[in-house]
């Protein structure tokens, strides 16, 4: 019965990652759905900080597995966006910017 110990350990290892990563989906979800106007850009650095800590403190077996590193990197790339949806965000922006943007 030792791989099924060995295989039973690895599920409980992903699901330990899935759960950070389910959770953060949501949350980008929710975000989505919010109105440009009331996009609050703190809101969104703080929340993809602490699914990144929350993923950064699992246990190290689990940070060892391959998929752990997939779903760290597209969390730090979404990271890697909000300044430019805070610039996109700036009030500066008028609809003439808008515009060239979109040509």
């Amino acid at each position: 019965y030792a791989e099924l110990q060995a295989t039973s350990e690895e599920l409980e290892n992903m699901q330990q990652i899935y759960t950070v990563y389910e959770a953060q989906k949501r949350a980008r979800a929710d975000w989505a759905d919010t109105l440009w106007v009331n996009l609050n850009m703190e809101q969104l650095t703080d929340g993809i900080e602490d699914y990144l800590r929350r993923l950064k403190r699992l246990d190290k077996r689990v940070r060892k597995m391959p998929i752990y590193g997939v779903v760290d990197q597209g969390m730090k790339s979404f990271k890697e966006s909000l300044p430019l949806i805070q610039d996109l965000k700036n009030d500066a922006l008028r609809d003439r910017h808008w515009k060239r943007l979109m040509e």
